[in-house]
């Protein structure tokens, strides 16, 4: 079964591939003997895989982020779909493995959607608010990081390429409803909608699978923005400080409350109204995720979700 990814496992399937480890843990069987908990994962999904017969020994012949070559059945219990090990080893130089084969990807055209942020910035009045994401975004080695970087680890557009298109749909969100609002400053606006999870790029790694980097977890995204974005701003002094401070505001507002990790709440019309298209892109795009994810099934509802606290409704099986 070579080939075949985890979210087309059916309950028997016979398994011979590649997984890169995303956790580890030896847990103890009741008559006293160890037992390896593994979690595997691949660009489509993540799968439980135990070895029953283990050792010490062997569990320490890798760490979480290395790729692992599994052979095995998969087993149906309690609901969910696991893998039973039956031999398993650290990938080799020989097997010519790329960690990027494990990493799920937008499927829209990036080099299109680059080129849509692009025309967004040129769209702009103000020329000195060009000019600072224009210094942002012409950086060749910035760009490319945050072309490839994820939106997020799981909740949502979590694949290569998120990031951007996240960032284009939260401020084309924002373009579309200022007809309905008054004194509105579009550049702010669009400015702040551009640069708000720009610390992502530096939050999150992706060696084989999503996770937080080490500054990611200890600082996080807002923070992380905010630094990066106020150093640009310095490098600007005919930037006017009415205009950076509201610029700054929206990216440490962008959460919505202090409860939800914003250092400071919305206190502008234009950061509330990011706010506000952030959360609705965010929500509405995990949602279309595990809806894709699950309406094979042919159930009305999907698996309960823990991250909301609730099952989601995805309407009466056509089939």
């Amino acid at each position: 079964m070579l080939n075949k990814f985890i979210r087309d496992f059916v309950e028997g399937d016979q398994v011979l591939g590649f997984f890169v480890l995303r956790k580890k843990e030896t847990k103890v069987k009741k008559d006293g003997s160890p037992y390896l908990s593994l979690e595997l994962g691949d660009r489509t999904d993540r799968i439980r895989g135990t070895l029953w017969e283990s050792s010490p020994d062997l569990a320490r012949q890798f760490n979480v982020g290395d790729v692992l070559k599994i052979q095995g059945i998969v087993i149906s219990y309690q609901e969910e779909l696991y893998i039973k090990i039956e031999k398993l080893r650290k990938a080799v130089p020989q097997d010519n493995i790329d960690l990027k084969q494990f990493l799920p990807e937008t499927d829209k055209d990036v080099r299109i959607l680059s080129l849509r942020l692009f025309s967004i910035i040129d769209s702009l009045q103000s020329e000195i608010i060009k000019k600072l994401l224009r210094n942002i975004f012409d950086d060749i080695d910035f760009k490319n990081k945050f072309m490839q970087a994820p939106a997020a680890k799981l909740w949502h557009q979590n694949y290569i390429g998120g990031l951007l298109e996240h960032t284009l749909q939260v401020t084309e969100i924002c373009d579309k409803v200022l007809v309905y609002y008054k004194n509105v400053n579009r550049d702010i606006l669009i400015a702040g909608s551009l640069l708000h999870d720009i610390g992502k790029v530096f939050e999150l790694s992706m060696e084989g699978f999503i996770d937080y980097s080490d500054k990611g977890r200890l600082i996080g995204h807002v923070m992380m923005g905010y630094e990066y974005v106020a150093r640009k701003i310095s490098e600007l002094p005919e930037l006017p400080e009415p205009v950076a401070n509201q610029i700054l505001h929206i990216i440490l507002s962008h959460h919505g409350e202090k409860e939800q990790g914003a250092p400071v709440v919305p206190m502008t019309l234009e950061a509330m109204i990011m706010h506000g298209a952030d959360y609705l892109d965010s929500q509405a795009s995990a949602f279309v995720r595990i809806i894709q994810k699950e309406k094979e099934s042919g159930s009305k509802w999907s698996k309960y979700v823990n991250l909301i606290d609730r099952y989601i409704y995805m309407g009466e099986d056509k089939k």
